[in-house]
């Protein structure tokens, strides 16, 4: 299932077994990512990644939308991952996260996918409010955050351990209506 064809470079796709190279790339691999991450990730094989997929693959069969995306560029070329997670289906609340491949982050697709994801959600899916998180090191990540228009709702003080310090993380929100009032303001 494609989320949107509207998009003006990106299309967002389920998930396919073929995706493995996807992950066990750059993004994968990659220890500025591993760094940016939620959680430091041991090393993976590739048979490990493809047993992930194969059980995420069979998950977003079996539920509503799908919760782990591939991110597409307007060569039809796979360039980043997006997942949604931490639903709250009685507050209409869920999480999200994006990853792209080095060598297209900073070309505008991430802050294209993002607006997409939260149509798709905000509206077809009935949710009300999107959150997500960053750490204060990654100011590309915050920067884009403001730039869909998410808001900062908190700071969790000292709350990630990289490279010898601790580092604080930093909470975003945006709901439905602040979404609707960016959009007509562009």
């Amino acid at each position: 299932m494609i989320i949107s064809h509207n998009g003006l470079r990106v299309s967002l796709r389920d998930l396919q077994l073929t995706d493995t190279p996807l992950f066990y790339s750059e993004i994968e691999l990659s220890s500025s990512y591993l760094r940016n991450s939620d959680i430091l990730w041991l090393p993976h094989h590739e048979e490990s990644i493809q047993a992930t997929i194969a059980s995420l693959v069979e998950r977003n069969r079996l539920l509503p939308f799908p919760t782990t995306l591939v991110l597409l560029n307007e060569k039809n070329q796979s360039i980043g991952l997006v997942s949604l997670h931490t639903f709250d289906n009685r507050h209409l609340i869920f999480n999200y996260g994006i990853s792209l491949l080095e060598k297209y982050q900073g070309k505008g697709y991430a802050f294209e996918a993002v607006n997409l994801l939260l149509n798709y959600m905000f509206y077809h899916n009935k949710y009300f409010k999107c959150l997500a998180k960053t750490y204060s090191f990654n100011k590309s990540s915050i920067a884009l955050q403001r730039k869909v228009g998410f808001k900062m709702e908190g700071i969790l003080k000292d709350s990630y351990y990289s490279k010898g310090e601790f580092i604080d993380v930093y909470l975003w929100g945006i709901d439905k209506n602040s979404f609707r009032f960016m959009h007509k303001a562009q």
